[in-house]
């Protein structure tokens, strides 16, 4: 986990940088409109997915509940070449969706002003929100209401 994230109480056990990250449907379904085959969610590893909310909506979410549990957006997810990796077989399955990512979700297109003071490359292509539990041991469920407590002005 990035070091200016880290408020010295956060619980990151098993993580890859940062215990949570969220992805909308309607963002993969907008990835998905750009390519010629379409990936399946489990390409990205997203721990929670939600529906209802616009493409790319989670970019703007600072924090969000989930039944009792809150969360706090620390910044966007930095995608890697994992993403090209074929989940079933286990192999890499060719430039997408890396390729595509580089035409339109950027840093420096996407978060101009901002991406140097998140710690994140001009070049790193942005897919999905990276979240921290503000209130531990809390149960969330599939079907649980995603509340906006608040949003990036940008």
């Amino acid at each position: 986990m990035n070091p200016r994230f880290d408020r010295g109480d956060e619980v990151v056990s098993f993580a890859d940088g940062y215990p949570l990250m969220v992805l909308s449907e309607a963002t993969l379904a907008d990835l998905n409109s750009r390519l010629s085959e379409p990936l399946p969610m489990n390409r990205f590893r997203p721990n929670l997915v939600v529906s209802g909310a616009g493409a790319f909506a989670e970019d703007e979410w600072k924090q969000i509940r989930i039944g009792d549990a809150v969360f706090r957006s620390t910044k966007p997810s930095e995608r890697c070449v994992i993403t090209t990796v074929d989940q079933a077989k286990g192999e890499f399955a060719g430039k997408e969706p890396l390729k595509t990512f580089a035409a339109y979700r950027m840093a420096k297109d996407v978060m101009p002003e901002r991406h140097e003071s998140l710690g994140i490359g001009p070049n790193a292509v942005l897919f999905g929100q990276n979240l921290i539990a503000e209130n531990a041991r809390q149960t969330i469920k599939v079907g649980d209401e995603v509340e906006i407590i608040d949003r990036d002005e940008r």
